[in-house]
């Protein structure tokens, strides 16, 4: 993981292929790289969230200072899944792997599954007190899904749109809920309480 300034300059390294040393380099002539990014990349404040996995049986929930140092691994989860999207608000993390949204406290503890996923997640955000999601059936062009919103303190998922050609990134800004589907930029009024669905034409 690196880091450069807006302006250009020298990137810095802030989380190395050992994960700054979490992982035991191996012996000569391997090479320390062990990490596998996956799942989003979320800065907030003084911290910055990640996952990895290692593809064949857990993946991991981690944290590092926004200039690097010491790692602190928040959650383990021993399946063969990997988290695909990442948020958070004041307390918590949330993400989404290929099953399910799930939840850890910023400074680790119990996971928490917030809702199981209906078909293959693709990205996730957070505005106002609510968690917004991305499924769908596929990523080609004819495949379907939906976007749904859940409180960020849990309840029932309710599905904001449904069907539209494999909706995938999420982006909230004054209000409104935009995102990209298959040859379509789309966006939701239903967050300043107006009509649900718009589309803005081609890309």
């Amino acid at each position: 993981m690196r880091r450069i300034a807006r302006k250009g300059g020298t990137p810095e390294t802030l989380v190395n292929g050992a994960l700054n040393g979490l992982i035991t380099a191996p012996p000569e002539p391997l090479i320390p790289g062990s990490r596998f990014p996956r799942g989003g990349l979320v800065v907030d404040g003084s911290e910055v969230f990640f996952g990895d996995s290692n593809f064949f049986d857990s993946y991991r929930i981690m944290k590092v200072a926004v200039t690097g140092g010491a790692i602190t691994v928040l959650a383990t989860m021993a399946e063969d899944d990997s988290p695909v999207a990442m948020t958070v608000d004041a307390d918590n993390v949330f993400w989404v792997d290929g099953n399910a949204l799930n939840q850890v406290a910023r400074s680790g503890g119990a996971v928490s599954k917030l809702s199981d996923t209906e078909d293959t997640p693709l990205d996730l955000t957070f505005a106002s007190g609510q968690l917004f999601w991305s499924e769908t059936t596929g990523p080609a062009h004819g495949e379907t899904g939906r976007i749904k919103t859940l409180p960020s303190t849990g309840g029932t998922a309710t599905i904001l749109h449904q069907g539209g050609d494999a909706p995938r990134e999420l982006v909230i800004a004054n209000h409104l809920l935009y995102w990209n589907e298959g040859g379509i930029l789309a966006l939701s009024k239903t967050l300043a309480g107006l009509p649900p669905f718009h589309r803005k034409g081609d890309q």
